[in-house]
């Protein structure tokens, strides 16, 4: 534009006008920061790209440009993906090249991926905690939902499972805190722990042997075989690097059940061995089900219990087989975070295996005039 006035003087200035997009603006690549990652497992490529012009339809292509060839997975994609050589202890370094087009102009950019050996294996440690309802206040009429507990599930069997086959990698025993401590797990594997609602301490005195197991299983054969029950924790990938994996049962999902009536069990047993370390336990199972509710007679394949009670023949065909059955209807009587339930009928099996009685047994409550035996 110039502007002159009368007496000759003059002045110009300019601007661009840019009309349909005549004028372009190139395209910027970035094929992500430098990284390393492990032999024989899918390496991840991943990019991204800029362009100021609105409209514009870009294009992409990774190109390999140093390291043993490789095949790569979707190529023209912002995302693309090889599957990793054995390199060998020494490593290897492999380039990559992004290119982003807009049709008219285009950029590149570069990634240098570092194979390695991973490491032969890790550390997997956690803490295996379950829920605990209190009664409402002291009068046990009542669970306060309210007010839960977590509490440690001690000295049960907890295992480490490798999801594709399903074999058991490893298991130890929960310390008091509920912790424990997987050592040596192959590293880059996918594993889901595995907690079993048993106490099992065969090798030394103290010795036990206690299961929690479901009376209405029927499909698992004679009560001795009965589901034991199981804490199932999600599958994770032990990676590279040592890592924590915790377990919770909760309330909610009846989980906490068993568990519960095992560590009431536990703290009976180790009143015991308190004043007798070289304590001897049978064999024990306590069977609960969430089937298990209050009738006016016993059918144990049907969880229809008159009460919760110990017997050494649940089968009734002479073959010693000491068991507590504990209610489990929520809605009815429950009794798995009823500690003084569950250790009265685990004071009828240690009186049966520790010491001699005369009672005829049955039915007995606070408050009854019974037979004095």
């Amino acid at each position: 534009l110039r502007v002159s006035d009368p007496r000759g003087a003059s002045d110009t200035d300019t601007i661009n006008v840019v009309v349909n997009g005549v004028t372009n603006t190139s395209p910027v690549a970035d094929a992500g920061a430098d990284f390393t990652a492990y032999e024989l497992r899918t390496a991840s490529l991943g990019g991204s790209a800029d362009d100021d012009d609105i409209g514009d339809t870009l294009t992409y292509q990774w190109t390999q440009l140093s390291g043993p060839n490789v095949t790569l997975s979707n190529p023209t994609q912002l995302n693309a993906s090889f599957e990793a050589p054995d390199v060998g202890p020494a490593g290897q370094a492999f380039t990559f090249q992004l290119q982003v087009s807009d049709g008219t102009a285009s950029d590149a950019d570069t990634v240098v991926v570092t194979i390695e050996e991973p490491p032969p294996a890790v550390v997997v440690s956690g803490k295996v905690q379950y829920v605990w309802v209190p009664p409402i206040g002291n009068c046990f009429n009542g669970l306060d939902f309210g007010n839960i507990e977590r509490r440690p599930v001690r000295a049960a069997t907890i295992q480490l499972i490798e999801v594709g086959s399903g074999n058991v990698i490893a298991e130890t025993v929960l310390d008091d805190n509920g912790d424990y401590v997987f050592a040596i797990v192959p590293s880059l594997t996918d594993y889901r722990m595995r907690v079993r609602a048993e106490l099992k301490n065969d090798g030394s005195l103290p010795n036990w042997d206690v299961d929690v197991r479901d009376n209405t299983d029927t499909a698992s054969g004679a009560l001795p075989n009965r589901a034991l029950y199981v804490l199932d924790g999600a599958t994770f990938n032990s990676g590279v690097v040592d890592q924590t994996e915790d377990l919770l049962a909760t309330d909610a999902s009846r989980s906490s059940g068993p568990f519960a009536v095992l560590d009431a069990i536990y703290e009976a047993m180790l009143f015991v061995v308190s004043v007798d370390p070289d304590a001897y336990f049978g064999p024990l199972d306590a069977f609960w089900s969430v089937n298990n509710t209050l009738t006016g007679a016993t059918n144990i394949n049907a969880g229809e219990l008159s009460a919760s009670f110990y017997t050494t023949d649940p089968d009734g065909n002479g073959i010693p087989n000491p068991s507590l059955f504990l209610l489990g209807d929520l809605n009815t009587d429950t009794e798995e975070y009823d500690d003084h339930v569950i250790v009265h009928e685990w004071g009828h099996y240690f009186e049966d295996n520790f010491s001699r009685s005369d009672s005829i047994g049955g039915p007995h409550r606070l408050g009854d005039s019974i037979d004095a035996r």
